[in-house]
Protein backbone atom coordinates (compact mmCIF):
# COMPACT_ATOMS: atom_id res chain seq x y z
CA UNK A 1 0.00 0.00 0.00
CA UNK A 2 1.28 3.46 -0.94
CA UNK A 3 0.05 6.88 0.13
CA UNK A 4 0.48 10.53 -0.78
CA UNK A 5 -0.82 13.70 0.90
CA UNK A 6 -1.93 17.01 -0.59
CA UNK A 7 -2.72 20.15 1.37
CA UNK A 8 -6.09 21.47 0.26
CA UNK A 9 -6.81 25.18 0.39
CA UNK A 10 -9.49 26.06 2.95
CA UNK A 11 -9.92 22.34 3.70
CA UNK A 12 -8.28 19.71 5.90
CA UNK A 13 -5.44 17.63 4.51
CA UNK A 14 -6.37 15.30 1.65
CA UNK A 15 -4.49 12.02 1.50
CA UNK A 16 -4.46 9.45 -1.28
CA UNK A 17 -3.54 5.79 -1.10
CA UNK A 18 -3.52 2.75 -3.36
CA UNK A 19 -3.99 -0.90 -2.44
CA UNK A 20 -2.89 -3.65 -4.82
CA UNK A 21 -4.21 -7.19 -4.65
CA UNK A 22 -7.11 -9.36 -5.69
CA UNK A 23 -10.80 -8.51 -5.65
CA UNK A 24 -10.76 -8.68 -1.87
CA UNK A 25 -9.26 -5.17 -1.75
CA UNK A 26 -12.66 -3.76 -2.72
CA UNK A 27 -14.10 -5.00 0.57
CA UNK A 28 -11.85 -2.71 2.59
CA UNK A 29 -14.02 0.30 1.84
CA UNK A 30 -17.24 -1.07 0.34
CA UNK A 31 -19.60 0.53 2.86
CA UNK A 32 -17.94 3.96 2.69
CA UNK A 33 -17.75 3.67 -1.11
CA UNK A 34 -21.49 3.00 -1.31
CA UNK A 35 -22.20 6.00 0.93
CA UNK A 36 -19.98 8.16 -1.28
CA UNK A 37 -21.90 7.00 -4.37
CA UNK A 38 -25.19 7.91 -2.69
CA UNK A 39 -23.89 11.32 -1.63
CA UNK A 40 -22.43 12.18 -5.04
CA UNK A 41 -25.44 10.78 -6.97
CA UNK A 42 -23.06 9.09 -9.39
CA UNK A 43 -24.14 6.67 -12.16
CA UNK A 44 -24.51 2.99 -11.15
CA UNK A 45 -21.41 2.10 -13.19
CA UNK A 46 -19.15 3.60 -10.48
CA UNK A 47 -20.58 1.61 -7.58
CA UNK A 48 -18.52 -1.09 -5.76
CA UNK A 49 -20.90 -3.94 -6.64
CA UNK A 50 -20.68 -2.93 -10.31
CA UNK A 51 -16.87 -2.91 -10.29
CA UNK A 52 -16.76 -6.24 -8.43
CA UNK A 53 -19.08 -7.77 -11.04
CA UNK A 54 -16.92 -6.44 -13.87
CA UNK A 55 -13.74 -7.85 -12.32
CA UNK A 56 -15.33 -11.26 -11.79
CA UNK A 57 -16.55 -11.47 -15.38
CA UNK A 58 -13.70 -9.91 -17.36
CA UNK A 59 -10.54 -9.44 -15.24
CA UNK A 60 -10.09 -12.65 -13.26
CA UNK A 61 -6.34 -12.76 -13.90
CA UNK A 62 -5.57 -9.07 -13.41
CA UNK A 63 -4.19 -7.32 -10.33
CA UNK A 64 -6.62 -4.85 -8.79
CA UNK A 65 -5.33 -1.35 -7.98
CA UNK A 66 -7.78 0.58 -5.79
CA UNK A 67 -6.96 4.28 -5.55
CA UNK A 68 -8.74 6.24 -2.82
CA UNK A 69 -8.61 9.71 -1.31
CA UNK A 70 -9.56 10.67 2.24
CA UNK A 71 -10.12 13.89 4.11
CA UNK A 72 -10.38 13.89 7.90
CA UNK A 73 -10.76 10.10 7.77
CA UNK A 74 -13.74 10.39 5.37
CA UNK A 75 -13.61 8.72 1.96
CA UNK A 76 -13.91 11.42 -0.70
CA UNK A 77 -12.85 9.66 -3.93
CA UNK A 78 -12.42 6.18 -5.43
CA UNK A 79 -10.73 5.19 -8.69
CA UNK A 80 -10.79 1.40 -9.31
CA UNK A 81 -8.16 0.14 -11.76
CA UNK A 82 -6.36 -3.03 -12.80
CA UNK A 83 -2.64 -3.46 -13.48
CA UNK A 84 -1.65 -5.95 -16.16
CA UNK A 85 0.84 -6.77 -18.88
CA UNK A 86 -0.28 -5.97 -22.41
CA UNK A 87 0.90 -5.05 -25.89
CA UNK A 88 0.47 -1.51 -27.15
CA UNK A 89 1.55 -0.44 -30.66
CA UNK A 90 3.76 -3.54 -30.75
CA UNK A 91 5.44 -2.73 -27.42
CA UNK A 92 5.13 -4.95 -24.30
CA UNK A 93 4.00 -2.60 -21.51
CA UNK A 94 2.57 -2.55 -18.01
CA UNK A 95 -0.79 -0.83 -18.06
CA UNK A 96 -2.90 0.72 -15.34
CA UNK A 97 -6.38 0.41 -16.82
CA UNK A 98 -9.73 1.64 -15.65
CA UNK A 99 -11.89 -1.26 -14.47
CA UNK A 100 -14.32 -1.03 -17.38
CA UNK A 101 -15.03 -2.11 -20.94
CA UNK A 102 -17.75 -1.51 -23.52
CA UNK A 103 -20.34 -3.27 -21.32
CA UNK A 104 -19.67 -0.85 -18.47
CA UNK A 105 -21.35 2.03 -20.38
CA UNK A 106 -19.06 4.62 -18.75
CA UNK A 107 -15.99 4.77 -16.52
CA UNK A 108 -15.01 7.41 -14.05
CA UNK A 109 -13.87 8.45 -10.60
CA UNK A 110 -16.52 8.79 -7.93
CA UNK A 111 -15.74 11.75 -5.70
CA UNK A 112 -17.40 13.90 -3.09
CA UNK A 113 -19.08 17.15 -4.10
CA UNK A 114 -17.47 18.87 -1.11
CA UNK A 115 -14.63 21.37 -1.38
CA UNK A 116 -12.17 18.63 -0.41
CA UNK A 117 -13.45 16.47 -3.27
CA UNK A 118 -11.85 18.87 -5.76
CA UNK A 119 -8.44 18.10 -4.23
CA UNK A 120 -8.87 14.35 -4.65
CA UNK A 121 -7.87 14.33 -8.32
CA UNK A 122 -4.43 15.97 -7.89
CA UNK A 123 -3.79 13.79 -4.82
CA UNK A 124 -4.54 10.60 -6.75
CA UNK A 125 -2.57 11.79 -9.79
CA UNK A 126 0.49 12.52 -7.64
CA UNK A 127 0.23 9.03 -6.18
CA UNK A 128 0.02 7.46 -9.65
CA UNK A 129 2.90 9.61 -10.89
CA UNK A 130 5.21 8.86 -7.98
CA UNK A 131 4.25 5.21 -7.68
CA UNK A 132 5.70 4.23 -11.07
CA UNK A 133 5.42 0.55 -12.00
CA UNK A 134 3.44 1.41 -15.12
CA UNK A 135 4.14 2.46 -18.68
CA UNK A 136 0.62 3.53 -19.72
CA UNK A 137 -2.45 4.68 -17.83
CA UNK A 138 -5.59 3.91 -19.81
CA UNK A 139 -8.92 5.50 -18.87
CA UNK A 140 -11.64 3.99 -21.10
CA UNK A 141 -15.10 5.33 -21.91
CA UNK A 142 -14.61 8.60 -20.03
CA UNK A 143 -17.32 11.26 -20.25
CA UNK A 144 -16.26 14.78 -21.22
CA UNK A 145 -15.99 17.06 -18.21
CA UNK A 146 -15.45 14.33 -15.60
CA UNK A 147 -12.75 13.80 -12.97
CA UNK A 148 -10.76 11.43 -15.21
CA UNK A 149 -10.47 14.21 -17.76
CA UNK A 150 -8.92 16.37 -15.05
CA UNK A 151 -6.46 13.54 -14.37
CA UNK A 152 -5.31 13.56 -18.00
CA UNK A 153 -4.99 17.37 -17.94
CA UNK A 154 -2.87 17.26 -14.79
CA UNK A 155 -0.59 14.70 -16.41
CA UNK A 156 -0.21 16.92 -19.46
CA UNK A 157 0.60 19.92 -17.26
CA UNK A 158 3.34 17.85 -15.61
CA UNK A 159 4.94 17.19 -19.00
CA UNK A 160 3.58 13.68 -19.57
CA UNK A 161 2.61 12.71 -23.09
CA UNK A 162 -1.12 12.08 -23.39
CA UNK A 163 -3.62 11.07 -26.04
CA UNK A 164 -7.40 11.30 -26.22
CA UNK A 165 -9.29 9.09 -28.64
CA UNK A 166 -12.95 9.97 -29.28
CA UNK A 167 -15.12 6.90 -28.73
CA UNK A 168 -18.67 8.08 -29.30
CA UNK A 169 -21.14 10.91 -28.86
CA UNK A 170 -23.95 9.37 -26.82
CA UNK A 171 -27.43 10.91 -27.16
CA UNK A 172 -29.13 11.98 -23.94
CA UNK A 173 -32.70 13.24 -23.56
CA UNK A 174 -33.23 15.99 -21.00
CA UNK A 175 -36.93 16.27 -20.25
CA UNK A 176 -38.55 19.63 -19.66
CA UNK A 177 -41.37 20.59 -17.34
CA UNK A 178 -44.64 22.15 -18.38
CA UNK A 179 -46.40 25.08 -16.69
CA UNK A 180 -47.70 22.73 -13.99
CA UNK A 181 -44.23 21.35 -13.26
CA UNK A 182 -44.93 17.97 -14.87
CA UNK A 183 -42.20 16.32 -16.93
CA UNK A 184 -42.79 16.08 -20.66
CA UNK A 185 -40.75 13.71 -22.83
CA UNK A 186 -41.75 14.76 -26.37
CA UNK A 187 -40.79 18.44 -26.28
CA UNK A 188 -37.61 17.79 -28.29
CA UNK A 189 -39.39 15.88 -31.07
CA UNK A 190 -41.06 17.29 -34.15
CA UNK A 191 -44.69 17.05 -35.19
CA UNK A 192 -43.99 14.52 -37.93
CA UNK A 193 -42.26 12.14 -35.52
CA UNK A 194 -45.13 12.32 -33.04
CA UNK A 195 -47.53 11.52 -35.88
CA UNK A 196 -45.32 8.57 -36.87
CA UNK A 197 -45.40 7.20 -33.32
CA UNK A 198 -49.20 6.99 -33.47
CA UNK A 199 -49.03 5.38 -36.90
CA UNK A 200 -46.40 2.87 -35.72
CA UNK A 201 -48.71 1.82 -32.88
CA UNK A 202 -51.54 1.05 -35.28
CA UNK A 203 -49.19 -0.68 -37.74
CA UNK A 204 -47.57 -2.90 -35.10
CA UNK A 205 -51.00 -3.94 -33.82
CA UNK A 206 -51.95 -4.88 -37.38
CA UNK A 207 -48.71 -6.79 -38.08
CA UNK A 208 -48.45 -8.60 -34.74
CA UNK A 209 -52.14 -9.34 -34.37
CA UNK A 210 -52.61 -7.66 -31.01
CA UNK A 211 -52.32 -4.40 -29.11
CA UNK A 212 -48.81 -3.81 -27.73
CA UNK A 213 -48.50 -3.12 -24.00
CA UNK A 214 -45.53 -2.10 -21.87
CA UNK A 215 -44.42 -4.34 -19.00
CA UNK A 216 -41.77 -3.50 -16.41
CA UNK A 217 -39.88 -6.06 -14.33
CA UNK A 218 -37.92 -4.73 -11.35
CA UNK A 219 -36.50 -8.19 -10.64
CA UNK A 220 -34.75 -10.47 -13.17
CA UNK A 221 -37.40 -13.11 -13.85
CA UNK A 222 -35.40 -16.01 -15.41
CA UNK A 223 -37.94 -16.76 -18.15
CA UNK A 224 -38.21 -13.10 -19.17
CA UNK A 225 -34.42 -12.62 -19.11
CA UNK A 226 -33.99 -15.69 -21.32
CA UNK A 227 -36.62 -14.41 -23.73
CA UNK A 228 -34.87 -11.02 -23.89
CA UNK A 229 -31.47 -12.61 -24.55
CA UNK A 230 -32.96 -14.79 -27.30
CA UNK A 231 -34.68 -11.78 -28.90
CA UNK A 232 -31.39 -9.87 -29.01
CA UNK A 233 -29.52 -12.87 -30.46
CA UNK A 234 -32.19 -13.39 -33.16
CA UNK A 235 -31.24 -10.11 -34.84
CA UNK A 236 -28.10 -8.60 -36.31
CA UNK A 237 -26.21 -8.76 -33.00
CA UNK A 238 -26.51 -12.52 -33.00
CA UNK A 239 -25.32 -12.68 -36.61
CA UNK A 240 -22.17 -10.72 -35.83
CA UNK A 241 -21.59 -12.45 -32.47
CA UNK A 242 -22.08 -9.40 -30.24
CA UNK A 243 -25.30 -10.47 -28.52
CA UNK A 244 -25.18 -11.05 -24.77
CA UNK A 245 -25.67 -14.81 -24.95
CA UNK A 246 -22.95 -15.24 -27.59
CA UNK A 247 -20.28 -15.07 -24.86
CA UNK A 248 -20.54 -16.82 -21.47
CA UNK A 249 -18.53 -14.11 -19.66
CA UNK A 250 -20.75 -11.37 -21.07
CA UNK A 251 -23.95 -13.15 -20.06
CA UNK A 252 -22.53 -13.84 -16.60
CA UNK A 253 -21.85 -10.11 -16.26
CA UNK A 254 -25.39 -9.09 -17.22
CA UNK A 255 -26.96 -11.79 -15.06
CA UNK A 256 -24.93 -10.62 -12.06
CA UNK A 257 -25.65 -6.93 -12.73
CA UNK A 258 -29.37 -7.72 -12.87
CA UNK A 259 -29.19 -9.48 -9.50
CA UNK A 260 -27.09 -6.80 -7.80
CA UNK A 261 -29.09 -3.90 -9.24
CA UNK A 262 -32.38 -5.58 -8.33
CA UNK A 263 -31.16 -6.09 -4.77
CA UNK A 264 -30.48 -2.34 -4.54
CA UNK A 265 -33.62 -1.22 -6.40
CA UNK A 266 -32.06 0.20 -9.56
CA UNK A 267 -32.79 -2.57 -12.10
CA UNK A 268 -35.49 -2.40 -14.77
CA UNK A 269 -36.34 -4.69 -17.66
CA UNK A 270 -39.02 -3.16 -19.88
CA UNK A 271 -40.70 -5.27 -22.55
CA UNK A 272 -43.22 -4.44 -25.24
CA UNK A 273 -45.58 -7.40 -25.15
CA UNK A 274 -47.98 -8.45 -27.92
CA UNK A 275 -50.17 -11.41 -27.04
CA UNK A 276 -47.43 -12.95 -24.88
CA UNK A 277 -44.67 -12.40 -27.44
CA UNK A 278 -41.85 -9.91 -26.85
CA UNK A 279 -41.79 -7.26 -29.58
CA UNK A 280 -38.97 -5.30 -27.95
CA UNK A 281 -37.07 -5.12 -24.68
CA UNK A 282 -34.63 -2.93 -22.75
CA UNK A 283 -32.23 -4.05 -20.01
CA UNK A 284 -31.72 -0.92 -17.92
CA UNK A 285 -30.47 0.57 -14.67
CA UNK A 286 -31.84 3.71 -13.06
CA UNK A 287 -31.14 6.45 -10.56
CA UNK A 288 -33.38 9.22 -9.29
CA UNK A 289 -31.76 11.47 -11.89
CA UNK A 290 -31.38 9.32 -15.00
CA UNK A 291 -32.56 6.20 -16.82
CA UNK A 292 -29.83 4.11 -18.51
CA UNK A 293 -30.93 1.51 -21.12
CA UNK A 294 -27.82 -0.69 -21.38
CA UNK A 295 -29.09 -3.18 -23.95
CA UNK A 296 -32.08 -3.00 -26.28
CA UNK A 297 -33.55 -5.52 -28.70
CA UNK A 298 -36.55 -5.73 -30.97
CA UNK A 299 -38.29 -8.28 -33.19
CA UNK A 300 -36.81 -7.52 -36.61
CA UNK A 301 -39.67 -9.29 -38.37
CA UNK A 302 -41.94 -6.51 -37.07
CA UNK A 303 -39.56 -3.64 -37.86
CA UNK A 304 -42.17 -1.87 -40.02
CA UNK A 305 -44.13 -1.25 -36.83
CA UNK A 306 -41.04 0.32 -35.18
CA UNK A 307 -41.32 -1.64 -31.89
CA UNK A 308 -38.10 0.02 -30.65
CA UNK A 309 -39.58 3.52 -30.90
CA UNK A 310 -42.81 2.37 -29.26
CA UNK A 311 -40.78 0.78 -26.46
CA UNK A 312 -38.87 4.01 -25.82
CA UNK A 313 -42.11 5.99 -25.89
CA UNK A 314 -43.47 3.70 -23.17
CA UNK A 315 -40.25 3.90 -21.15
CA UNK A 316 -40.27 7.70 -21.28
CA UNK A 317 -43.88 7.78 -20.11
CA UNK A 318 -42.82 5.50 -17.25
CA UNK A 319 -39.95 7.89 -16.45
CA UNK A 320 -42.46 10.75 -16.27
CA UNK A 321 -44.54 8.79 -13.76
CA UNK A 322 -41.42 7.99 -11.70
CA UNK A 323 -40.17 11.60 -11.98
CA UNK A 324 -36.88 10.58 -13.67
CA UNK A 325 -35.93 13.67 -15.73
CA UNK A 326 -33.26 12.24 -18.04
CA UNK A 327 -32.74 9.26 -20.35
CA UNK A 328 -29.20 8.39 -21.41
CA UNK A 329 -29.45 6.45 -24.68
CA UNK A 330 -25.74 5.64 -24.63
CA UNK A 331 -23.85 4.15 -27.52
CA UNK A 332 -23.27 6.12 -30.69
CA UNK A 333 -25.30 8.83 -32.37
CA UNK A 334 -27.67 6.50 -34.21
CA UNK A 335 -30.53 7.86 -36.27
CA UNK A 336 -33.28 6.29 -34.17
CA UNK A 337 -31.86 8.01 -31.06
CA UNK A 338 -31.54 11.45 -32.65
CA UNK A 339 -35.23 11.29 -33.54
CA UNK A 340 -35.80 11.79 -29.80
CA UNK A 341 -33.03 14.25 -28.95
CA UNK A 342 -30.12 16.19 -30.43
CA UNK A 343 -28.20 16.49 -27.14
CA UNK A 344 -25.12 14.30 -26.73
CA UNK A 345 -22.39 13.53 -24.20
CA UNK A 346 -18.94 12.98 -25.71
CA UNK A 347 -16.95 9.95 -24.52
CA UNK A 348 -13.29 9.23 -25.15
CA UNK A 349 -10.41 6.99 -24.13
CA UNK A 350 -7.68 8.87 -22.27
CA UNK A 351 -4.06 7.67 -22.30
CA UNK A 352 -1.09 8.83 -20.21
CA UNK A 353 2.41 7.64 -21.15
CA UNK A 354 5.15 7.28 -18.53
CA UNK A 355 8.61 8.72 -19.23
CA UNK A 356 9.92 5.14 -19.25
CA UNK A 357 11.57 3.70 -22.36
CA UNK A 358 8.58 1.49 -23.12
CA UNK A 359 6.09 4.24 -22.42
CA UNK A 360 7.81 6.69 -24.78
CA UNK A 361 8.36 4.05 -27.45
CA UNK A 362 4.68 3.10 -27.32
CA UNK A 363 3.67 6.75 -27.65
CA UNK A 364 5.93 7.43 -30.63
CA UNK A 365 4.93 4.25 -32.47
CA UNK A 366 1.24 4.99 -31.86
CA UNK A 367 1.43 8.59 -33.02
CA UNK A 368 3.57 7.67 -36.04
CA UNK A 369 0.98 5.07 -37.01
CA UNK A 370 -1.74 7.72 -36.63
CA UNK A 371 0.29 10.10 -38.77
CA UNK A 372 0.76 7.48 -41.50
CA UNK A 373 -2.93 6.64 -41.44
CA UNK A 374 -3.70 10.33 -41.70
CA UNK A 375 -1.44 10.67 -44.77
CA UNK A 376 -2.98 7.57 -46.37
CA UNK A 377 -6.47 8.90 -45.70
CA UNK A 378 -5.66 12.29 -47.23
CA UNK A 379 -4.00 10.61 -50.24
CA UNK A 380 -7.03 8.32 -50.69
CA UNK A 381 -9.48 11.23 -50.51
CA UNK A 382 -7.38 13.21 -52.99
CA UNK A 383 -7.32 10.20 -55.35
CA UNK A 384 -11.11 9.84 -55.07
CA UNK A 385 -11.52 13.53 -55.88
CA UNK A 386 -9.24 13.29 -58.92
CA UNK A 387 -11.04 10.14 -60.08
CA UNK A 388 -14.45 11.75 -59.71
CA UNK A 389 -13.26 14.84 -61.60
CA UNK A 390 -11.78 12.67 -64.36
CA UNK A 391 -14.98 10.65 -64.70
CA UNK A 392 -17.00 13.86 -64.85
CA UNK A 393 -14.77 15.26 -67.59
CA UNK A 394 -14.98 12.00 -69.58
CA UNK A 395 -18.75 11.96 -69.24
CA UNK A 396 -18.94 15.56 -70.35
CA UNK A 397 -16.67 14.85 -73.34
CA UNK A 398 -18.75 11.79 -74.28
CA UNK A 399 -21.95 13.85 -74.16
CA UNK A 400 -20.33 16.57 -76.26
CA UNK A 401 -19.15 14.03 -78.85
CA UNK A 402 -22.58 12.42 -78.93
CA UNK A 403 -24.24 15.80 -79.46
CA UNK A 404 -21.75 16.70 -82.20
CA UNK A 405 -22.31 13.34 -83.91
CA UNK A 406 -26.08 13.74 -83.79
CA UNK A 407 -25.83 17.26 -85.22
CA UNK A 408 -23.58 16.12 -88.08
CA UNK A 409 -25.91 13.19 -88.87
CA UNK A 410 -28.93 15.48 -89.03
CA UNK A 411 -27.09 17.84 -91.40
CA UNK A 412 -26.21 14.93 -93.68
Amino acid sequence: MAAFAVNACAAPEVTAQVIFGGQEVLKQCTEAWQELCDESRCPPFFRPEWIATYLTAFETGSEVALFTAHCAESLIAVLPMVRKKAWFAGVPVTKLCGAANVHSVRYGMVRSKSAAGKQAVPAIWNLIRQGGAWDIVELPMVAEGGACGELVELAQQDGYRTLKFPVQDSPVLHMTRDAEGKLTCLAGTNRHFRHELRRFGRLLEQIAGGKPRLLRFDHPEPSVMTQFYELEAAGWKGNEGSAINCDPATQAFYDAIAREASRRDYFSLHTLDVEGKMAAGAFSVTTDDCFYPMKIAHNEEWRRGAPGHLLFNGILEDCVLRNIPELFFGGSKDRYKTAWTQDCIAHYDGLIFAPSLRGQLAFHLRTQAMSRLGHWRRDFLAWKLRRKKSQKEKSKAAQSNATAGATKQSQD
